[in-house]
């Protein structure tokens, strides 16, 4: 614009002025801008790691507890008790519970044949028991496809306008059995597998897909759960030894987000090896990690200096945000 008046206008000069003045009105308030975009990407990426921790304790601790929970009340006291205690998962588990008992007489008590119309002798018990009968409480029908689905709802334990059934998890042959010891582990693990399957792993997934960096093309349930164990069980680890998340702040977690159990050698630096390993024995697989954590803070105090000052001000700046400051 300016190129196209004359070269003795006054009009170059008062829009070259003004063009000054705008440009450094707009600088700093850019540049500001830009420190609140990290202040908010830290501050996300904190609350981030603290969740996936969340998810850890949920997969090796909460989760089992409280599907054991639910079961044991259902397999001691019946239905009616449960719906008392725990009315929101009441109806869910009687109708697992359910499903798993009929799989079992199935199992024990309706001998099958095959398209020959032989018997099939692998599917029929060689042990004669009649099998453990629970108090139910719905009224369902005993056809096994009707009672492998659950509304999508489950029960109103999740908000879900669908009207399409969910279909419950595969038992294996060998899980089932005719006591109630075994009927009530299957449900229990039915159950479990049921949240992980339906809520928590379609969620897990988009964070994978982000966290991942373009580093894998695999997001089937079983690689994202593998992943985010791996991710969850090792910033838990960091977190302890720092005795403090705010460690989850810092800008190098990025980069660690991506490969977490590369620090490990083989064959721990494969999630699918992980992931099962630390589950089981968490303070066993993490202890490597946990001791030179600790090691490497007593030669650098600083780091959990910063990182205790970092949690105060992710939880500050979070909390702003969602006040609008």
């Amino acid at each position: 614009m300016l190129a196209l008046l004359p070269k003795d206008s006054m009009l170059a000069p008062a829009i070259h002025f003004q063009l000054i003045q705008n440009v450094t009105d707009v600088a700093p308030v850019m540049e500001s801008s830009v420190q609140k975009i990290q202040i908010i990407k830290r501050s996300f990426r904190y609350e981030i790691c603290c969740n996936l921790v969340k998810v850890f304790e949920w997969y090796s601790d909460v989760g089992p507890t409280t599907s054991q929970t639910l079961m044991q009340i259902h397999r001691t006291h019946g239905y009616i008790f449960l719906l008392k205690e725990a009315p929101q998962f009441a109806k869910l588990v009687d109708h697992i519970v359910q499903y798993i008992y009929r799989l079992s007489v199935i199992k024990y008590d309706e001998p099958r044949t095959s398209s020959a119309g032989k018997k099939n002798k692998k599917a029929i018990s060689t042990v004669k028991q009649t099998v453990y009968q629970p108090d139910f409480g719905l009224v369902l029908e005993q056809d096994i496809e009707r009672l492998s689905r659950v509304p999508a709802d489950f029960y109103g334990l999740r908000n879900s306008t669908s009207q399409v059934l969910v279909k419950l998890p595969p038992i294996k042959d060998k899980d089932l059995g005719y006591g109630s010891d075994t009927l009530y582990s299957a449900a229990s693990y039915c159950l479990q597998e049921l949240w992980s399957a339906e809520i928590i792993i379609p969620k897990l997934r988009k964070l994978d897909k982000s966290l991942s960096g373009g580093k894998t093309k695999n997001f089937n349930a079983q690689h994202v759960y593998q992943r985010s164990i791996t991710r969850a069980a090792i910033l838990g680890c960091i977190a302890d030894a720092c005795r403090t998340n705010g460690i989850f702040a810092s800008s190098q977690m990025d980069q660690f987000l991506q490969s977490p159990a590369i620090i490990f050698e083989e064959p721990l630096s494969r999630d699918r090896k992980f992931a099962p390993e630390v589950l089981k024995q968490r303070d066993i697989v993490l202890q490597p990690l946990f001791k030179w954590i600790r090691n490497h803070l007593a030669e650098h105090p600083n780091i959990t200096a910063n990182a205790k000052r970092l949690n105060k001000l992710a939880d500050l700046h979070i909390l702003e945000l969602f006040l609008g400051k």
